[in-house]
């Protein structure tokens, strides 16, 4: 296999779309424009959705298709999509409606991801405290949305669930040719 160097992940761009307090409603309205308008054409995709959706109540098979019609139009633009569970908030436990919803939303996009070959990074558990919350030190005032600690942690997660499985693949492929 494939060794990373820091010259590799040194070269990697990243553009972040993503709205504060955005539904995955609102997010599949504007999808194909955001898409089409950057360039040049993402490889890939990475979806987190659904936080916002979960605390405004929206049902989880309401939040789960829209998270499903994300992954098929990126697919539509020959974009590979990568995934992710639905992270914990610095509150999880105290409300056990939400975090059974939660749990189940996650359960639906693991089994997802799975069934359709999608990589996909589990924020929901590496992003937790041993009490099953999200690390105080990793949110901001709101206890929702991340601190800088947090969108660190975030990263590695999504890299070592899903990209470095990408890149490892891709420097194999070009040792081969």
């Amino acid at each position: 296999m494939g060794r990373l160097d820091d010259n590799t992940i040194h070269n990697l761009l990243f553009v972040n779309r993503g709205i504060p307090g955005e539904l995955t409603g609102e997010l599949l309205r504007r999808v194909n424009y955001e898409i089409l308008k950057t360039k040049p054409k993402p490889n890939y995709t990475i979806i987190i959705e659904g936080t916002n959706d979960l605390g405004w109540g929206i049902p989880i098979e309401e939040i789960f298709s829209n998270i499903k019609e994300l992954h098929e139009i990126s697919r539509e633009f020959d974009i590979t999509s990568i995934g992710a569970t639905i992270p914990p908030i610095v509150t999880e436990t105290s409300s056990p409606s939400y975090n059974r919803k939660k749990v189940e939303l996650n359960k639906l996009l693991v089994e997802f991801f799975n069934k359709n070959s999608i990589l996909f990074a589990d924020l929901y558990s590496g992003m937790m405290d041993k009490n099953g919350n999200l690390k105080s030190e990793r949110a901001i005032y709101d206890g929702l949305h991340f601190s800088v600690e947090g969108y660190k942690q975030m990263g590695t997660v999504i890299f070592q669930d899903a990209l470095e499985k990408i890149l490892e693949v891709n420097i194999d492929k070009l040792k081969r040719e």
